[in-house]
């Protein structure tokens, strides 16, 4: 059960953060380069954000995940009840 929660939120945490970068960087792109710039910038800055981004974002998402599984198991433990045996 951690271990799944764990994963659940950090596969999300990575997903929103992986996504809301790519459209953050295509916005930055495409608002502020002519286009033939940012037809040729986007894919060479999306591939540096992979290669440098992916891993740390990986390990924050992952901590994040475990933090978030942790607070869920302390707060099943402080609402259950004493004849649960949770």
């Amino acid at each position: 059960m951690f271990e799944q929660t764990t994963l659940t939120i950090s596969r999300w945490l990575y997903g929103l953060t992986i996504t809301s970068c790519a459209v953050w960087l295509a916005w930055l792109c495409f608002a502020h380069l002519p286009l033939w710039g940012a037809l040729f910038l986007l894919p060479v800055l999306c591939m540096l954000a992979a290669m440098v981004g992916a891993p740390l974002l990986a390990a924050a998402s992952l901590l994040a995940g475990t933090m978030g599984a942790l607070l869920m198991l302390m707060v099943r433990r402080w609402t259950a009840s004493p004849r649960s045996g949770a």
